[in-house]
């Protein structure tokens, strides 16, 4: 009897040990199971944080690339700068020719272009071609002589003031009214007549005109403010001389 009670206990506690072995077995697999979805949660937030890294990496790298053009941008405005401070100091830059050769009236021979400042770069404001020109004065600068002139303006009828090259002027001679633009006169008495205005006027030897074109040896057509244009014929004008550095109608 005493044998059976012990082999009765015996298996009592192997049954209890089995238990607890399969209860140990099941925690353990519920601990695993646990770890590997924490693993997989961090691998989900470490991938998150590796997209939001080259994200920012995506962003810093366009960052830099405006801040690179921002640098040239601002370096092409730094250098259009300093060239527009040096043209405005090669502006001032400049003295007065006291001497009597450098002033008075010259003949502006074939296209002369005119600037509205003394400068080689500065804006073209108007083109002198075969016209006697008034200099006011002359000066020496960076870019060389530049004179003072009236710019003859039929558009506006009135003369506006701008720098040209000295070298571009020279001194009128009488062999230049083959090719002389203005100023002409046309000799009083003479009909002028401009066809398309049905505008008629007789010319009173006093005022002066420019010669649009030479259509033929004999045949001349002249310009006056307004668009108005009038044919007259070579002995119809009068051609000015140059004494003194002044205009002279003989």
């Amino acid at each position: 009897m005493k044998y059976v009670l012990v082999i009765c206990l015996c298996l009592v506690l192997l049954f209890f040990d089995g238990v607890a072995e399969q209860q140990t077995k099941t925690e353990l697999q519920d601990v695993i199971t646990m770890l590997q979805e924490q693993n997989e949660e961090l691998l989900i937030e470490l991938q998150e944080k590796e997209n939001e890294i080259d994200t920012l990496k995506t962003e810093t790298d366009s960052i830099a690339m405006e801040l690179e053009s921002v640098r040239a941008e601002l370096s092409a405005a730094i250098d259009s700068h300093t060239a527009l401070s040096t043209d405005y100091l090669s502006m001032l830059d400049y003295h007065l020719i006291h001497r009597a050769e450098y002033v008075g009236v010259f003949f502006a021979d074939g296209q002369v272009e005119v600037r509205g400042l003394p400068l080689e770069d500065a804006s073209v404001i108007g083109v002198l071609e075969n016209m006697l020109v008034t200099v006011h004065f002359t000066i020496q600068g960076q870019d060389g002589l530049w004179s003072l002139v009236n710019v003859l303006n039929l558009a506006e009828n009135v003369d506006t003031l701008g720098w040209v090259k000295w070298e571009e002027l020279r001194e009128y001679t009488a062999q230049d009214a083959e090719t002389l633009a203005y100023p002409v006169r046309v000799k009083a008495g003479v009909e002028l007549y401009d066809a398309r205005r049905d505008y008629r006027v007789t010319a009173d030897g006093e005022s002066v005109y420019v010669i649009g074109r030479r259509p033929s040896e004999d045949e001349i057509i002249l310009l006056e403010s307004g668009g108005v244009k009038y044919p007259v014929t070579r002995d119809d004008l009068i051609y000015p001389s140059v004494r003194d550095g002044e205009i002279v109608w003989d």
